[in-house]
């Protein structure tokens, strides 16, 4: 019974998904900062595994999805350029569990309320997966337009 209880826990640890979580973020301001990465093609927004993510004051986050990062590039393969959106602390970003954080997110998008910087993989890899916020050059946000309005 023993052996059976070995061998079924290894099977149950192999068969999870891998976590990749080598993406840093380091805020180096001192505000809480909401941190979003996705990918933008004209006006269409394609987020990522990484989400949203809630990151403190002088605070370092790893940023953990499940799959991998490069994954996450090859998916997106057509926009090589990962955009890592940066939002002021909004108290309605704040619930993980709340449904209307992504539409939320994404109207903050649309109206310009937001910084960001792009980074392609390369850069990524260069940097060691590490991004610093505001060293980094990140810009302030420009709205998106709906093409279909």
């Amino acid at each position: 019974m023993k052996t059976f209880l070995i061998i079924a826990f290894a099977l149950i640890i192999s068969a999870c998904d891998p976590m990749d979580n080598r993406l840093k973020f380091q805020n180096k301001t001192n505000d809480d900062v909401f941190v979003r990465f996705c990918f933008i093609d004209s006006v269409e927004i394609h987020g990522s595994s990484g989400g949203l993510r809630l990151v403190p004051k002088t605070g370092n986050k790893a940023i953990g999805i499940i799959g991998t990062w490069d994954s996450e590039y090859k998916r997106m393969k057509p926009m090589h350029l990962m955009h890592v959106i940066v939002y002021d602390n909004y108290n309605f970003l704040a619930d993980p569990i709340e449904q209307s954080t992504k539409v939320k997110s994404d109207s903050l998008l649309r109206i310009g309320d937001y910084q960001f910087k792009k980074y392609s993989y390369e850069e990524l890899v260069s940097r060691k997966w590490k991004v610093v916020y505001p060293d980094d050059g990140f810009e302030e946000g420009v709205p998106l337009v709906d093409e279909e309005k």
